[in-house]
């Protein structure tokens, strides 16, 4: 029989549009697993703010950003110390396949809440 892993994860993000250009974007994700007498938990809050303009001879918009998140994991049931650590993040975004009206900044943590495709296994993976 083979083990199986319980994880969870929830979250909360937005993203406010300053102008036409500018947005600002937030998150907030924690998420856990319990199994086999061991307990780990990662909470991350993020902040961040983007431009977006459209690439000089293309319909394409480039969005510029930069986020700061600060990570908090814990690993109870072993004699490991919790990891806190901050990153400053900086990305571009391209979406291809056609101009949206508000392009979002694709690699930031509140478009992975928004979007549902952040779990557990690829929050670890992330680092």
């Amino acid at each position: 029989m083979t083990p199986q892993v319980e994880a969870y994860s929830v979250g909360a993000a937005f993203f406010y549009d300053i102008s036409e250009n500018f947005t600002v974007f937030s998150g907030l994700s924690h998420q856990w697993a319990d199994e086999f007498g061991f307990r780990l938990k990662r909470t991350t809050p993020s902040i961040g703010l983007s431009y977006t303009s459209d690439i000089p001879g293309s319909a394409l918009p480039v969005t510029y950003s930069v986020e700061y998140a600060n990570s908090d994991m814990s690993l109870s049931g072993v004699p490991l110390p919790s990891v806190d650590f901050e990153e400053i993040r900086f990305g571009v975004s391209i979406p291809l396949g056609g101009k949206k009206d508000h392009a979002r900044p694709l690699n930031s943590d509140a478009y992975h809440i928004i979007d549902g495709s952040h779990d557990l296994l690829s929050a670890i993976g992330n680092f």
